[in-house]
């Protein structure tokens, strides 16, 4: 009972650690111009309650950043600690003050320190506003409220506005396009067709290789288990250890395989956000000790079926 309470003790702090913010690839990591904030957001999404679209129940939610540093918003969430209430739309605030650029956190990226987050604080005398992640790579950026914790997914997204009759007269969604590509010039229709189909002949090719390479690894692998089970029952002077050695690696490597695929197959039908290094971490563990027990199981029930052979051809009873 100790060692599967630790287990469950284990397999909750993983899961816990293995989540992340589901938006957190998109903020903005270099400071922005903040000529390029300036401008109308309006809310494009919420994921506080995805199965409700009506919740806001027609509240329009804007928020207008001036250029002299001053903003005005309309239903914006408060600045609280804690996951939303179920009232959480009847607690949004409309304020105006002045706005300014600064950090918001933290990112892991792809240098050895985490990347600052830029985001923008709505500072109001009457009323604290949560502060905002900006989104995206280059202007139009958009706003992202994260609301209670982040590894939740539960978020508010804005994004910028603009004038009718301007070349850009239409939103821009930076959460599904992070660029907008123009095409290819001076690539021609065939030469398209000839990188397509030499592109699906590398890959048939990389498969077979592959699919050889892992023949091969695998008759290694069942030929050292093979091997180093008979080695140990050698050693042992004892069959029955030489057994219990080649079921418990078999037990262990089957053990992995399953339980990182059942980890990703849970992970996918729940929709939680786990990095691929947490699932392959907590289903490789959870998988190597059930797959260690099931193995002591067998080899349990294997040695009694085999006495009981054993003693019935003895004995001339079959």
């Amino acid at each position: 009972m100790r060692a599967l309470s630790l287990l469950l003790l284990l397999s909750t702090l993983l899961l816990q650690g293995c989540q992340y913010d589901p938006y957190a690839h998109l903020y903005t990591t270099e400071k922005p111009k903040p000529e390029d904030l300036v401008g109308a957001y309006t809310l494009l999404r919420q994921t506080v309650d995805e199965q409700h679209p009506s919740a806001l129940q027609g509240k329009p939610c804007l928020i207008e950043l001036h250029a002299d540093g001053t903003f005005i918003a309309s239903n914006v969430p408060p600045w609280t600690i804690g996951e939303p209430a179920t009232n959480f739309f009847d607690t949004l605030i409309s304020d105006t003050g002045s706005w300014r650029l600064d950090t918001t956190g933290t990112v892991n990226g792809t240098h050895p320190k985490p990347d600052p987050i830029w985001g923008i604080y709505l500072d109001s005398a009457n009323s604290k506003i949560a502060p905002i992640h900006i989104a995206g790579t280059k202007a139009p950026f958009g706003l992202v409220f994260t609301l209670g914790d982040p590894d939740s997914g539960q978020a508010m997204l804005f994004t910028k506005q603009f004038s009718p009759g301007t070349p850009d007269d239409q939103s821009i969604d930076p959460f599904t396009l992070d660029e907008i590509s123009d095409g290819i010039p001076g690539i021609s229709w065939f030469l398209i067709l000839v990188l397509i189909i030499c592109a699906f002949f590398v890959m048939i090719v990389a498969l077979a290789v592959t699919a050889i390479v892992a023949f091969g690894i695998t008759i290694l692998v069942g030929l050292g288990i093979i091997s180093s089970s008979v080695f140990f029952g050698f050693l042992r002077r004892s069959p029955a250890s030489g057994f219990r050695a080649l079921f418990l690696q078999l037990g262990a490597i089957a053990g992995i395989a399953c339980g990182i695929g059942a980890v990703w197959l849970v992970s996918w039908a729940a929709h939680a956000h786990w990095n691929p290094a947490c699932k392959i971490l907590l289903g490789g563990t959870s998988g190597l000790l059930c797959g260690l027990l099931a193995a002591l199981l067998f080899n349990f029930l294997w040695g009694r079926a085999a006495t009981w052979l054993l003693n019935r051809c003895t004995t001339h009873k079959i």
